[in-house]
């Protein structure tokens, strides 16, 4: 019991230290809430399920399952090990969020069927059959969207739409977008 209090208490104190969103600081501390919580300390994850919502200053993900990563210490997992002298960074490098992904920030909204923010690269994949960019009123479409946590900067990229064949091949899908155009207010005229 009482390490399973020590592990949440880590987990809490590194969600604090995600990088944020350029809108936000870094030291602006991170809420996640859902149905259930299970803290695998073996593997060093922690996994959210049922309507998961994290919480970032103006930054939001919501989901069904989102899975936490980390590191205590100077130990990695082995998927994580670099090959550089300088041992990884203690606390979150990973969240993976699957099931219904709304990724929201205070001009943007992303939604996906996974999302995968990668903290050290201060980036989030969204991906899906049909990823979702609304910017305004403006609306692009597409299979995956990486997004730049400290730029703001965008990519979206189509992929294979349908299921290929055996040979691999498939019908490409193609990024679309929907732009709609600031209008002036019209002039009320008087009679």
């Amino acid at each position: 019991m009482k390490r399973s209090v020590c592990v949440i208490l880590l987990l809490g104190a590194a969600l604090m230290a995600l990088p944020a969103h350029a809108q936000m600081k870094k030291d602006t501390p991170i809420e996640i809430s859902s149905d259930m919580l299970d803290v695998i300390q073996a593997e060093q994850k922690a996994i959210f399920t049922g309507n998961v919502i994290a919480i970032q200053g103006t930054t939001n993900m919501r989901s069904t399952k989102m899975t936490v990563f980390y590191r205590e210490g100077g130990d990695a997992p082995a998927a994580a090990a670099t090959t550089s002298a300088t041992p990884p960074a203690q606390g979150i490098y990973r969240i993976e969020a699957e099931g219904g992904v709304v990724f929201t920030t205070p001009t943007e909204t992303a939604i996906g069927d996974k999302a995968i923010y990668n903290v050290e690269a201060d980036t989030i994949d969204v991906v899906g059959g049909n990823v979702t960019l609304t910017r305004g009123q403006n609306i692009l479409k597409g299979n995956k969207l990486n997004y730049n946590m400290g730029t703001g900067r965008s990519i979206l990229t189509g992929g294979v739409a349908g299921n290929a064949d055996v040979s691999g091949n498939g019908k490409p899908s193609r990024v679309h977008g929907l732009f709609i155009p600031k209008s002036d207010p019209k002039p009320v005229s008087k009679p």
